[in-house]
């Protein structure tokens, strides 16, 4: 048997809910704006250091993967714009053709030979069937339309 409390819970729960929803809204609307112009003035001499390497890097998800990859560096030739490269590269390197796409900005050019995004051009990539199932080969110059972020459908 209920209690006349016991009716009123899911009503107070969810007069809570749309109470923070708009506070949120309104924290968006009227709060947030000040805040992001306050930190723009503010950011004018901001510069690398290891806090905005780390934050970049937990924004792009690095995984042990990503541990694997730098643990092959001594740790006195690390340094942070590869750190960075190394979580875009790995984060871009679902698709052949995005992971492509990603090494040919990122990599830089060498006079001593192909480098790994020619690597890409030069041989066509397998691995992706039509709809009998068989497998097929598509350019490494067809562009991706976007990459998904976890837990997000292919787009």
């Amino acid at each position: 048997m209920r209690n006349g409390d016991s009716q009123c819970r899911p009503r107070m729960r969810e007069a809570r809910s749309k109470a923070r929803h708009t506070d949120l809204a309104d924290w968006r609307r009227l709060t947030r704006p000040f805040i992001l112009d306050d930190f723009v003035d503010r950011a004018g001499d901001l510069s690398w250091s290891r806090e905005l390497i780390d934050l970049l890097l937990e924004e792009l998800h690095v995984s042990d993967e990503f541990d694997a990859l730098i643990d092959r560096i001594p740790p006195a030739q690390i340094n942070d714009p590869q750190l960075v490269a190394f979580a875009m590269v790995l984060r871009h390197s679902w698709f052949p053709e995005d992971l492509a796409r990603v090494i040919a900005v990122l990599e830089p050019r060498s006079p001593l030979g192909p480098t790994t995004h020619e690597y890409f051009r030069s041989a066509e990539v397998m691995g992706t069937s039509d709809p009998r199932g068989r497998l097929t080969s598509h350019s490494p110059s067809t562009q991706p339309a976007c990459t998904p972020q976890k837990g997000e459908r292919k787009c």
